[in-house]
C-alpha cells in the first residue's frame, strides 16, 4: 500500500492523513503501520459524523483547509493524496506540513502530474463527472460556478516542494495514468525526496 521507503514500521509512532475523506485508506495505512487508533490520524474540509464506523478505527478532526489543527513535530509519517490541486494557497499549506512533520519524518504525497498542459482540461471533466454525476449523492450541486483546481506539472511540483525545504533524492517512471508519487524524508533540517511517477504524484517528506 506505501512505497518502498527507507524507515522500519517500529519507528513509526504516529501517523497523519490529510484530506483523508472517510477514513477508510486513513486506517487501511495506520494499521498496516502497525498503529492503534490512538496513533492513527485524519483531518478533512468535510466532516464526519461521531457516528461513523469509522471513527472507531483512527482520530478525525474536521478544520479549516488552511491551518493543520496539530502541535509542532506530532507526526513520523505524513500522506496527502490527490488534494494538493484543489489548495489555492500552496506555498504556506506545505510549510504547514513540513512544521507537523517530525525530523526523520516521511511525508508521502500523490497528485496529478499535467503534462502535456491539455490533461488539466481532461482532468476538470473527470472532476465534474465524479461530483455530479457518479455520486450516489450530489456533494456540489453549484460545481460549475464555484469549482477551483490548480494542477502542475511533476515539475512544477518539484519545485514548490524544493521552495519548502525539501530535495529530490530518487525518481522512478511508470507507464499510467498521469500520476506521480513522491517520497521525502526529513532529515534534520533537510527533507529527500523521491519521485515515483505515473501521471498524478505522491511525494514522502
Amino acid at each position: 500500500m506505501l512505497p518502498d521507503v527507507s524507515f522500519g514500521r517500529a519507528s513509526v509512532r504516529d501517523y497523519l492523513d490529510i484530506g483523508c475523506a472517510d477514513g477508510s485508506i486513513t486506517a487501511a495505512i495506520g494499521e498496516s503501520l502497525g498503529l492503534g487508533k490512538d496513533h492513527i490520524f485524519g483531518c478533512d474540509v468535510r466532516d464526519l459524523p461521531p457516528e461513523d464506523e469509522m471513527m472507531k478505527r483512527f482520530q478525525f478532526k474536521h478544520y479549516d483547509g488552511v491551518t493543520l489543527p496539530y502541535c509542532d513535530g506530532s507526526f513520523d509519517v505524513i500522506t496527502v493524496f490527490m488534494v494538493l490541486h484543489h489548495i489555492p494557497e500552496i506555498e504556506p499549506f506545505l510549510k504547514e506540513i513540513v512544521r507537523v512533520l517530525r525530523r526523520n519524518g516521511v511525508l508521502i504525497i500523490r497528485e496529478h502530474n499535467c503534462t502535456p498542459e491539455n490533461v488539466r482540461i481532461f482532468l476538470d471533466v473527470q472532476h465534474g463527472m465524479y461530483a455530479l454525476v457518479l455520486q450516489p449523492v450530489v456533494e456540489t450541486p453549484d460545481f460549475c460556478t464555484t469549482f477551483q483546481t490548480f494542477f502542475r506539472s511533476k515539475e512544477e511540483w518539484s519545485e514548490l516542494l524544493e521552495k519548502a525545504g525539501l530535495s529530490v533524492v530518487t525518481e522512478e517512471d511508470e507507464d499510467a495514468e498521469n500520476l506521480d508519487t513522491v517520497v521525502a524524508i526529513n532529515e534534520e533540517d533537510e527533507t529527500e525526496v523521491l519521485l515515483d511517477e505515473k501521471n498524478e504524484d505522491s511525494f514522502l517528506c
